[in-house]
Protein backbone atom coordinates (compact mmCIF):
# COMPACT_ATOMS: atom_id res chain seq x y z
CA UNK A 1 0.00 0.00 0.00
CA UNK A 2 3.05 2.63 0.75
CA UNK A 3 4.77 1.88 -2.58
CA UNK A 4 0.90 2.11 -4.40
CA UNK A 5 0.70 5.90 -2.47
CA UNK A 6 3.91 7.09 -2.91
CA UNK A 7 3.76 6.00 -7.02
CA UNK A 8 0.70 8.20 -6.79
CA UNK A 9 2.67 11.04 -5.75
CA UNK A 10 5.16 11.22 -7.43
CA UNK A 11 2.59 10.81 -10.64
CA UNK A 12 0.65 13.95 -9.48
CA UNK A 13 3.85 15.61 -9.10
CA UNK A 14 5.13 15.14 -12.04
CA UNK A 15 1.54 15.98 -13.91
CA UNK A 16 1.69 19.25 -12.10
CA UNK A 17 5.25 20.16 -12.96
CA UNK A 18 4.33 19.55 -16.77
CA UNK A 19 1.45 21.83 -15.82
CA UNK A 20 3.73 24.36 -14.97
CA UNK A 21 5.70 24.12 -17.40
CA UNK A 22 3.56 24.25 -20.03
CA UNK A 23 1.63 27.33 -18.13
CA UNK A 24 5.05 28.81 -18.24
CA UNK A 25 5.24 30.18 -21.93
CA UNK A 26 1.87 31.21 -21.41
CA UNK A 27 1.36 35.25 -22.04
CA UNK A 28 -0.63 37.45 -19.12
CA UNK A 29 -2.37 40.46 -19.38
CA UNK A 30 -1.69 42.18 -15.88
CA UNK A 31 -2.91 45.71 -15.19
CA UNK A 32 -1.03 47.50 -12.05
CA UNK A 33 1.61 50.03 -11.12
CA UNK A 34 4.77 50.35 -11.23
CA UNK A 35 6.17 51.07 -7.48
CA UNK A 36 10.17 51.08 -8.27
CA UNK A 37 12.31 50.80 -10.74
CA UNK A 38 15.74 49.49 -11.11
CA UNK A 39 18.44 52.13 -11.98
CA UNK A 40 22.42 52.84 -11.20
CA UNK A 41 22.88 55.51 -8.31
CA UNK A 42 23.55 57.95 -11.28
CA UNK A 43 19.86 57.68 -12.56
CA UNK A 44 20.92 55.46 -15.55
CA UNK A 45 18.50 52.45 -16.80
CA UNK A 46 20.09 49.33 -17.18
CA UNK A 47 21.78 48.58 -20.61
CA UNK A 48 22.11 44.86 -21.50
CA UNK A 49 25.90 43.95 -21.75
CA UNK A 50 25.20 40.94 -23.78
CA UNK A 51 23.60 42.59 -26.75
CA UNK A 52 24.01 45.03 -29.50
CA UNK A 53 21.71 48.21 -28.06
CA UNK A 54 19.67 46.18 -25.99
CA UNK A 55 17.77 48.26 -23.04
CA UNK A 56 16.95 45.94 -19.87
CA UNK A 57 14.44 47.50 -17.57
CA UNK A 58 13.31 45.96 -14.26
CA UNK A 59 10.35 47.19 -12.62
CA UNK A 60 8.21 46.13 -9.65
CA UNK A 61 4.87 46.17 -10.08
CA UNK A 62 1.85 46.22 -7.77
CA UNK A 63 -0.87 44.24 -9.36
CA UNK A 64 -4.54 45.51 -9.56
CA UNK A 65 -5.87 42.64 -11.50
CA UNK A 66 -4.31 39.40 -12.39
CA UNK A 67 -5.92 36.50 -13.82
CA UNK A 68 -6.95 33.68 -11.40
CA UNK A 69 -4.49 31.74 -9.93
CA UNK A 70 -1.74 34.45 -9.47
CA UNK A 71 -2.55 35.78 -6.21
CA UNK A 72 0.89 37.53 -5.64
CA UNK A 73 0.34 41.32 -5.18
CA UNK A 74 3.88 42.83 -6.13
CA UNK A 75 5.79 41.38 -8.86
CA UNK A 76 9.26 41.81 -11.19
CA UNK A 77 8.84 42.58 -14.95
CA UNK A 78 12.21 42.45 -16.85
CA UNK A 79 11.38 44.22 -20.55
CA UNK A 80 13.83 44.23 -22.73
CA UNK A 81 13.79 46.31 -26.08
CA UNK A 82 15.12 48.70 -27.89
CA UNK A 83 12.72 51.46 -27.24
CA UNK A 84 12.99 54.62 -25.96
CA UNK A 85 12.95 54.88 -22.30
CA UNK A 86 8.99 55.59 -20.99
CA UNK A 87 9.50 58.82 -19.10
CA UNK A 88 9.43 58.73 -15.11
CA UNK A 89 6.64 61.28 -15.15
CA UNK A 90 4.85 58.64 -16.90
CA UNK A 91 4.85 56.20 -14.20
CA UNK A 92 4.03 58.55 -12.16
CA UNK A 93 0.90 59.01 -13.70
CA UNK A 94 -0.50 56.04 -15.03
CA UNK A 95 -1.70 52.27 -14.10
CA UNK A 96 -0.35 50.14 -16.92
CA UNK A 97 -1.49 47.35 -19.09
CA UNK A 98 1.72 44.20 -19.28
CA UNK A 99 1.95 41.20 -21.65
CA UNK A 100 4.29 38.74 -19.95
CA UNK A 101 5.08 35.58 -19.37
CA UNK A 102 7.09 34.30 -16.25
CA UNK A 103 10.56 33.01 -16.27
CA UNK A 104 10.89 29.49 -16.64
CA UNK A 105 12.71 27.35 -13.79
CA UNK A 106 16.18 27.05 -16.66
CA UNK A 107 16.42 30.55 -16.51
CA UNK A 108 16.14 30.75 -13.20
CA UNK A 109 15.38 34.88 -11.65
CA UNK A 110 16.54 36.87 -14.73
CA UNK A 111 15.26 39.89 -13.21
CA UNK A 112 17.59 39.46 -10.51
CA UNK A 113 20.81 38.78 -12.10
CA UNK A 114 20.90 42.41 -12.70
CA UNK A 115 21.11 43.41 -8.82
CA UNK A 116 24.23 43.87 -8.07
CA UNK A 117 26.32 46.66 -6.32
CA UNK A 118 26.07 49.91 -7.76
CA UNK A 119 22.01 49.38 -8.89
CA UNK A 120 19.04 49.30 -6.71
CA UNK A 121 15.27 49.96 -6.86
CA UNK A 122 14.30 53.34 -6.25
CA UNK A 123 10.48 54.16 -5.77
CA UNK A 124 8.20 55.89 -7.74
CA UNK A 125 5.61 58.32 -6.61
CA UNK A 126 3.05 55.34 -6.80
CA UNK A 127 5.79 52.89 -4.36
CA UNK A 128 6.64 55.91 -2.11
CA UNK A 129 3.74 55.25 0.80
CA UNK A 130 3.91 51.43 0.53
CA UNK A 131 6.54 49.35 2.35
CA UNK A 132 7.61 47.66 -0.85
CA UNK A 133 8.43 44.27 -0.36
CA UNK A 134 12.32 42.17 -0.78
CA UNK A 135 12.28 42.10 -4.49
CA UNK A 136 14.62 38.68 -3.91
CA UNK A 137 11.23 37.04 -3.44
CA UNK A 138 9.05 38.14 -5.81
CA UNK A 139 8.18 36.19 -8.84
CA UNK A 140 9.91 37.37 -12.21
CA UNK A 141 8.25 37.89 -15.30
CA UNK A 142 9.43 39.02 -18.77
CA UNK A 143 8.62 40.85 -21.40
CA UNK A 144 9.68 42.43 -25.22
CA UNK A 145 6.13 44.42 -25.59
CA UNK A 146 5.80 47.78 -24.46
CA UNK A 147 3.73 48.29 -21.68
CA UNK A 148 0.99 50.69 -22.21
CA UNK A 149 -1.10 53.02 -20.21
CA UNK A 150 -3.99 51.06 -18.79
CA UNK A 151 -5.72 54.18 -16.68
CA UNK A 152 -4.74 57.67 -15.13
CA UNK A 153 -4.24 57.28 -11.20
CA UNK A 154 -5.87 59.11 -8.78
CA UNK A 155 -3.18 61.98 -7.78
CA UNK A 156 -2.15 61.26 -4.32
CA UNK A 157 -2.69 64.03 -1.40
Amino acid sequence: MKQITVLVILTLLGALEIFRLSNANQTLSLHGVVVAILKAKEGVRVIDPNSMGDLAEVYMVRVDSAPSGNEQKYILVEYNHRDGLIPYSQFDTFHWSLDVRQATLSQGNPCLDWLRPGLSFASTRMGRRSKLPDPRTLICYLTTKRPVPFRRAKPSG
